[in-house]
Parts: structure tokens; sequence; C-alpha cells
């Protein structure tokens, strides 16, 4: 019969050291920036962030207003229209709970006012630039900055637009920046002094104003939702002249900056 096992024997010296294995990749360090995301005007949009994004900063501008124009001018009269006013900005760092997508609507730039002495004269209103985090609740929008008013030959000066303003909703953020946007400037019209000076467009955060000119006719555009300027005219020939319309007001827009 097999008798008792004996006991175990003492545990050898350790062997040598194996080689080094080859070095992995270098991993993105944390807070690394990836890159940047920009969506121009546009509604139904979405916004995915890049692959490995941890965090993202955003910031977004509303439409600028159109500028305001002027009607037919008589021989030696003078119109000049108001400045259309920039669109509101949010910026917001997203830091938690990000989404596989978020929905943006970025608005557009005013159109400038009608070659007109009546409503149709004045510029219209930026639209609306909007963002919504389905992870926090939260919804950021930015509204479009307003037309400047028409000039007519019997006004001496016409106001800008005033600003649009920025606003959250379904929730609050310590990190949230909201600004109005700049209001348009006043036009002067002085036959007398045989001088029509339109109005300038309002800045927006990222500036953009079109810059009112003097006796020059059709207002300028605006750009990064800035407001556009107003035309202004002083008719220094015998027979009538057509009138202008204002400048187109600028897109907006919104900016993602990505970070591992």
């Amino acid at each position: 019969m097999t008798g008792f096992t004996g006991s175990s024997g003492s545990t050898g010296s350790t062997g040598d050291t194996g080689a080094v294995g080859i070095t992995g990749p270098t991993g993105v360090a944390t807070g690394a920036l990836i890159g940047q995301q920009v969506l121009a005007a546009g509604a139904g949009q979405t916004y995915t962030p890049t692959a490995g994004t941890h965090e993202f900063v955003v910031e977004c501008v509303a439409g600028g207003g159109g500028g305001g124009g002027i009607p037919t001018l008589l021989a030696a009269t003078a119109a000049s229209g108001g400045g259309g006013e920039a669109g509101g900005y949010f910026r917001d760092a997203v830091t938690t709970n990000l989404q596989a997508s978020y929905s943006v609507t970025v608005g557009a730039g005013g159109s400038g006012g009608a070659a007109a002495g009546d409503n149709s004269g004045d510029g219209l209103v930026g639209g609306p630039t909007i963002l919504v985090d389905g992870g926090s609740g939260i919804t950021y929008t930015a509204t479009g900055g307003s037309g400047g008013p028409h000039g007519s030959a019997t006004t001496a000066m016409t106001n800008g637009g005033a600003g649009g303003s920025a606003s959250q909703s379904g929730g609050t953020t310590a990190t949230v920046v909201l600004v109005s946007g700049n209001p348009g400037e006043f036009a002067l019209a002085l036959a007398t002094t045989q001088e029509a000076a339109a109005g300038n467009g309002g800045g927006s955060y990222f500036g953009g104003a079109g810059t009112g000119q003097i006796n020059s006719g059709a207002g300028l555009p605006g750009n990064h939702g800035g407001g556009a300027s107003g035309a202004g005219l002083y008719n220094s020939g015998v027979l009538p002249v057509p009138g202008s319309v204002g400048g187109q007001g600028g897109d907006g827009l919104c900016i993602f900056t990505e970070y591992a």
C-alpha cells in the first residue's frame, strides 16, 4: 500500500526578471483641447460632441437686426435710416451628464428695410438662437436684434433699434454668461448741411456691426450677430432719386469648444 505524502520542500530562489514590454500609446490628458465645432444659421440643427469629449464650452449669438431704409428723395432733401441692433449672446460650460446630441437653432440676420418711407422701410428683427440641453433640462435662448427704423425727408433724427437679450430656463448654472446685444445708433439727416449720416449697427459680443456711411445710399451688412447700418443719402440733384435699402443683419452662430 502507498505510504503518507511527505512534507513539501523549500521554495526555490526567484528567477531573473523578464524583459520590459513595449510601451503603450499615450492617452489624452484630462482637460486637453480636442477641437471646435461651429454651427452657422439654420433651424433644426444637431450638435454631436466629438468622440472623447467629456466637457465643452458653448457660446452662441442670435441674428442681428436689419438697418432702416429710406424713400425716394426729391431735390435738395436728405434722409437716413437707423441702425439695427445686435443679437443676444450666451455662454456656458457643460461638464456633467453629456448627451449624445443637442438640438440647436441658430438665428439668421434680419433683412434690411425696403426703400420706402413707411413701415416696410423698417429693418427686420434677427432670428433667435436656441440650445436645448436634454441632460440638465436647461434651454438657452438668445433673442435677435430689432431692426432699425426707416428714415424720411421730414425726420432729422431717427433712432436705432434696441439690443437682443439672453436667458436660460428649466434650471440655472453658476457658469452661465448672458449678454444683451448693443443697440443700433441713431441716424441724422440735415438738408441744410447737405448731409445724411446713416445709423451704425449695434455690435454683438463678437463685434460685427455695420458701419453707418454718409451720403452713400444703401446700408452695410452686419456680421456674427451684429446689427446692420441704415441707408442714408442727400439728393444734391434737381430730379428725384430712388430710395435705398438698409443693410442685412449679421447671421448668428454657435461655437462648441470641446475638451477631453
